[in-house]
């Protein structure tokens, strides 16, 4: 992550991770430095392809508390089970596409 630092301004810690097992390449970047905290987190394509970054910057002066929390999203399972449930259906007649739409759905699913 390339960041602009201001004047006097001293990068004290960098950290990269993913938030993601399956999508291991989609990484989420933090840094803090002396005087604020920017990050850096990956805008996707159908939740699959990397398409820019999401910029944010917080002066350590404004930072009275942080948080965590874990969401679940009820549309990509249900899209995951339809794409998975259509692969293995399709995988009788047609095992190239019925393998492409279950990898299609296990992506959904298991995010």
């Amino acid at each position: 992550m390339s960041i602009a630092l201001g004047k006097d301004e001293v990068v004290k810690k960098s950290e990269h991770f993913t938030s993601n097992l399956v999508l291991a390449w989609l990484k989420t970047s933090f840094s803090l430095t002396n005087k604020r905290i920017i990050g850096n987190e990956p805008n996707t394509v159908f939740g699959l392809i990397p398409l820019g970054v999401k910029e944010v910057t917080y002066p350590l002066k404004n930072v009275a508390s942080v948080s965590v929390s874990t969401k679940f999203h009820f549309k990509r399972f249900v899209l995951g089970i339809i794409l998975i449930l259509l692969g293995l259906s399709t995988m009788g007649s047609s095992f190239f596409w019925g393998l492409i739409l279950l990898l299609l759905g296990a992506i959904p699913f298991l995010n």
